[in-house]
């Protein structure tokens, strides 16, 4: 089972959803310095892809789970009924599906609600669809 995004993948975003991305895994900085920044990793983690390192912006499941439920909002303010992960497994198909539905823009304030469905062959694919839909927006 893949466990993290490929560069490939992270290129696919804008410089924007880069940034977003990159001020949603390093929010705050260092009291040591202007320029370093504390993670909500550990910075020096570093995922193999294709014999290279790469730094830890190559999500992994958990995170893009992780930053999924921060980015779905209900109007009950709960986000267990946001995000739905699943592989029903009919007629032996393995794909997953990732479904997530959204009941207030958490940028605007207002209400509207949305559902989509994400279906890949991997869980990371389906997720990173999932994630990546939210760093495109404009």
């Amino acid at each position: 089972m893949k466990q993290h995004i490929t560069p490939e993948q992270l290129n696919e975003l804008s410089e924007k959803g880069k940034k977003e991305l990159r001020e949603w895994a390093w929010p705050h900085k260092s009291e040591n310095s202007e320029t370093s920044f504390t993670s909500r990793y550990d910075l020096d983690e570093f995922v193999m892809y294709d014999g290279e390192p790469h730094r830890n912006i190559l999500l992994s499941i958990g995170q893009m789970i992780e930053f999924l439920d921060e980015h779905l909002v209900t109007e009950y303010g709960g986000t267990d009924l946001n995000l739905e992960i699943y592989q029903p497994q009919i007629f032996g198909d393995n794909d997953w599906f990732v479904r997530t539905k959204t009941m207030v823009d958490r940028k605007t304030g207002q209400n509207n609600e949305y559902e989509k469905e994400y279906i890949e062959s991997e869980l990371c694919d389906a997720l990173w669809e999932a994630t990546k839909s939210i760093l495109s927006k404009e």
